[in-house]
């Protein structure tokens, strides 16, 4: 199915032959781009892949409820970040940009 929705995302769905939703590409007026793939038993969602307005790409697992478990990214100057949250969405672990050591004077 293709079309825009109320809220001004384009898009198109894919379904199974049981009319579940398994897949949706949308896009917002603002340039936003995102992929996301759902179970075809319970309906959720439980990945994404999205593009920013901005540009930077970011990656989303979700976990059987629907929360947001792990999201790998990059920011505006290509660096990678990685986020891992708990069933809570308390953080457990993650690795972010490495600052470069602080050098002192001589």
């Amino acid at each position: 199915m293709l079309g825009e929705g109320g809220d001004g995302h384009t898009g198109s769905l894919l379904y199974s032959p049981q009319g579940k939703a398994l897949a949706r590409l949308a896009a917002t007026p603002n340039g936003e781009s995102t992929l996301t793939l759902f179970d075809h038993t319970t309906g959720r969602a439980r990945a994404g892949l999205g593009v920013a307005a901005t540009g930077e790409p970011a990656l989303a697992l979700l976990d059987q409820s629907g929360r947001g478990r792990a999201e790998l990214s990059l920011d505006a100057q290509g660096k990678p970040s990685l986020a891992l949250v708990d069933e809570r969405g308390k953080p457990t672990a993650g690795l972010s940009k490495v600052q470069e050591p602080a050098t002192s004077p001589k």
